[in-house]
């Protein structure tokens, strides 16, 4: 295995750590945890609104609902900052696109979006 491929696992690991951690202490309602992870000028970004989320108002609207599995999450770095991406699955299968800008152990940045589920090929019905 190559140093490149060594520190990517790595680093997937840490954010795994991370990512999970801040969705067991959202879903528990732990605030003085989630403050902890998050940045004071952070901000939440979803395609629905031009507008920006800041901290505050994501935490009082995310508190206790945020609940889910993270999955193939994968990171990249540059500069200092680390852009994780991963599906967020939530309840009734319910997917989110996510992808998190960190800053050290602080995060940063959300950019959220619900995930759509790929087509697969069709199947010809013989009549086209």
């Amino acid at each position: 295995m190559s140093g490149g491929a060594a520190a990517a696992t790595r680093d997937v690991s840490r954010f795994l750590v991370l990512e999970r951690g801040l969705q067991q202490a959202m879903a528990s309602g732990d605030a003085a945890s989630v403050r902890e992870r998050v940045a004071n000028d952070f901000e939440l970004r979803v395609p629905a609104s031009a507008q920006t989320t800041d901290r505050e108002h994501w935490l009082r609207s995310s508190l206790r609902r945020a609940s889910g599995v993270v999955r193939d999450l994968s990171v990249r770095e540059e500069g200092g900052l680390s852009i994780v991406s991963f599906l967020l699955v939530g309840a009734r299968q319910r997917t989110r696109f996510v992808v998190d800008v960190w800053k050290g152990e602080a995060l940063v940045a959300r950019y959220e979006s619900p995930a759509v589920a790929p087509k697969g090929p069709s199947r010809p019905s013989g009549r086209e």
